[in-house]
């Protein structure tokens, strides 16, 4: 028995070394006992874990060289034809720098989202959090972004009871519907945009709350719904460039959802509908 023991054991280890090396498709293979049994189990779901989270890491490096490449590049190309004295009237000049100018703030708004994703979903950035009337929030937004939002041709129509309390922070609230907004304006594919945004309880769990925003602009593949919460993912090659976005807005948003307990769910529905599902707090815990 101690012999077939060790064998496994040693099995084990030669695998674990091989892990620790770097090699995450490593196979664990322990079935002599029960307990070394789970054992290989568990090491082999730790190294599909690492072995994801390596994949996503050489992903998101891969596409942050990427996009700031392209405002470096095109920044760089500008100063060039200054440089050179290609831009030889006031206006080239002004167009010129206006470019040099846009891009700057491409790349810097890219590095703002990297730098907020990065320290949500590692939780170093920490936000209070309240007790909330959600419906007050989403109307004091609208009152506050209302005119802005019809200069951009967006018309907001809502559905919200009343009285759902949540733990939130009205801030990073704010920060998700300005996402949202964005996005609808960004792709869209008409001139306008028409969004509900609905509030009510889960008719299934009357515990949650369900804030839904729902616009009629081109929707996404279905195949790839899942996918859009995922950092630096783009749906179709008009997302893929820079200008359109830096491709962490909605891993952004799940990020925020996520540190308030919730969960989030993205469905095509004439139009794309995301569903934010929030705990709702009990009445002895909002008189608190």
């Amino acid at each position: 028995i101690s012999r077939k023991v060790s064998r496994s054991l040693i099995g084990l280890n030669a695998s674990a070394k091989e892990m620790a090396g770097g090699n995450f498709d490593v196979h664990f293979d322990g079935t002599d006992y029960r307990e070394v049994a789970e054992l290989s189990d568990t090491l082999n779901m730790t190294a599909r874990e690492l072995g994801k989270s390596e994949r996503l890491r050489r992903e998101l490096i891969a596409n942050v060289s990427h996009d700031l490449r392209t405002p470096l590049t095109s920044i760089i190309g500008y100063s060039e034809a200054l440089n050179a004295g290609i831009a030889n009237t006031p206006e080239k000049k002004r167009r010129y720098i206006q470019a040099i100018s846009t891009q700057a703030d491409v790349l810097l708004h890219l590095v703002d989202q990297l730098s907020i994703y990065n320290k949500l979903s590692a939780r170093k950035a920490t936000f209070p959090l309240y007790k909330v009337n959600l419906e007050s929030l989403i109307r004091s937004y609208l009152d506050i972004e209302g005119d802005s939002l019809l200069t951009k041709h967006v018309h907001v129509k809502t559905k919200l009871k009343s009285n759902i309390y949540v733990m939130a922070n009205t801030d990073e609230f704010q920060r998700i519907l300005t996402n949202f907004f964005t996005n609808s304006i960004k792709y869209r594919k008409l001139p306008e945009s028409n969004v509900v945004i609905s509030l009510c309880r889960n008719p299934d769990d009357e515990e949650e709350a369900i804030l839904s925003y729902h616009d009629d602009g081109p929707g996404v593949e279905g195949s790839k719904l899942e996918k859009i919460f995922e950092p630096f993912y783009r749906t179709s090659e008009a997302r893929t460039k820079t200008s359109n976005g830096s491709g962490l807005g909605l891993a952004v948003v799940a990020e925020i959802v996520s540190i308030h307990k919730g969960r989030i769910q993205a469905l095509n529905d004439n139009g794309l509908l995301i569903k934010i599902y929030l705990p709702i707090l009990k009445s002895k815990e909002i008189i608190k």
